[in-house]
């Protein structure tokens, strides 16, 4: 969903973003792109006109806790990892790097939920 709070007294629904079956986990905005996060999927909307966003390009098959967005590059927690996507061709967002956050000697298991970018570093919470 798209509101428009330019004026806190009059809030107002622009858009809803349909995701058909899939359940929203998350969602981040960089430039005119909204990086959602479902339960199968990293979906791609370009809201240039915020009334009509448009689903341009996405990564099937994994299942997103969060994601956040900055520069050209979408970071996003799935399945057990850490995952860098590129979106300099938005229509065709790829992994090109991911980091394995499952169970393992640091993090017996993780189950990362949240993630946040600042200064070069993820902060990543899990229980």
């Amino acid at each position: 969903m798209i509101i428009d709070i330019s004026n806190p007294q009059t809030v107002a629904t622009k858009a809803i973003i349909g995701l058909e079956a899939k359940t929203s986990e998350a969602i981040a905005i960089v430039g005119n792109l909204a990086c959602v996060g479902t339960d199968s999927s990293l979906d791609v909307f370009d809201i240039t006109d915020p009334s009509f966003p448009a689903v341009i390009g996405d990564i099937d098959s994994i299942q997103v806790h969060d994601v956040a967005a900055l520069g050209s590059y979408a970071y996003v927690l799935y399945d057990d990892y850490f995952g860098v996507v590129d979106l300099s061709n938005p229509s065709e967002p790829a992994v090109v790097g991911k980091l394995d956050i499952g169970d393992g000697p640091h993090c017996p298991p993780c189950h990362a939920t949240a993630l946040s970018i600042s200064n070069n570093r993820a902060y990543v919470l899990g229980g």
